[in-house]
């Protein structure tokens, strides 16, 4: 039952972030968001999941497996679990001391016999697709025991680098780390889009802690990606 109230939750926070996805002739514009800062206490409004849909084709989570996460873990993987409409594409990185991205699922070979067909079909690419994915997805996540320190810099910089048009970066963690080197590896890694002429990602990040306030950290980082932050079960603030 939690695991389900927080798979609704992450819905309704996608319906927060930003208007329906482009289509093909318009992948590279984001569309501008004016939604007022606000705080929603529960309880909320249940929506049903199969008629759910992210507004982004694609989303990359980046998920802190640190020690400090261990009575969060279980709520933060579950965020992952997100019901969307067909064509929706996952990706995850997971980050202690050092990151790591999964590798994704293998999509069967759709090569007809009379057809060459040299298996790079067969190639994982780092991405999934949901919901048809969903279980190999949250199997892989769930293998995963918070320990370690936490090094979320090289993480979120290599997420920013790699997302594709159109991609919401979906940033999970207590907030519990030297704030200094995520709030600079994401603002240098936006930097680096825009001189690469590359469209900009947005950030959304959720905070797992729900014993204090915001990490700072965690403040800053929202307010670089612009698409909000979510504490545990409660919309703090933005998107911005």
């Amino acid at each position: 039952m939690r695991r389900f109230v927080w798979l609704l939750l992450l819905v309704l926070v996608a319906n927060q972030v930003g208007a329906a996805p482009p289509g093909d002739e318009a992948q590279d514009e984001i569309a501008p968001i004016a939604s007022p800062t606000r705080i929603i206490p529960l309880p909320l409004q249940v929506v049903a999941p199969t008629q759910a849909a992210l507004p982004f084709d694609r989303v990359i989570y980046v998920l802190d497996t640190s020690g400090s996460m261990l009575e969060e873990l279980e709520g933060a993987i579950a965020v992952t679990g997100v019901f969307a409409s067909d064509g929706f594409k996952a990706a995850a990185i997971t980050f202690d001391t050092a990151f790591k991205r999964w590798s994704g699922v293998k999509l069967p070979c759709t090569h007809s016999k009379d057809e060459e067909c040299n298996n790079n079909c067969l190639s994982e690419d780092g991405w999934c697709w949901l919901p048809a994915h969903q279980d190999e997805l949250m199997g892989y996540l769930d293998s995963f025991k918070a320990d370690g320190g936490t090094s979320p810099g090289p993480a979120i910089e290599y997420a920013i680098r790699i997302a594709p048009a159109g991609s919401l970066i979906v940033f999970i963690s207590d907030g519990i780390f030297e704030g200094d080197s995520v709030v600079h590896a994401a603002q240098d890694s936006m930097d680096w889009r825009l001189k690469q002429m590359l469209s900009p990602v947005r950030i959304l990040v959720w905070s797992t802690d729900k014993t204090s306030d915001v990490q700072e950290s965690l403040i800053e980082l929202a307010k670089i990606g612009g698409a909000g932050l979510w504490r545990a079960d409660v919309h703090v603030s933005g998107p911005w």
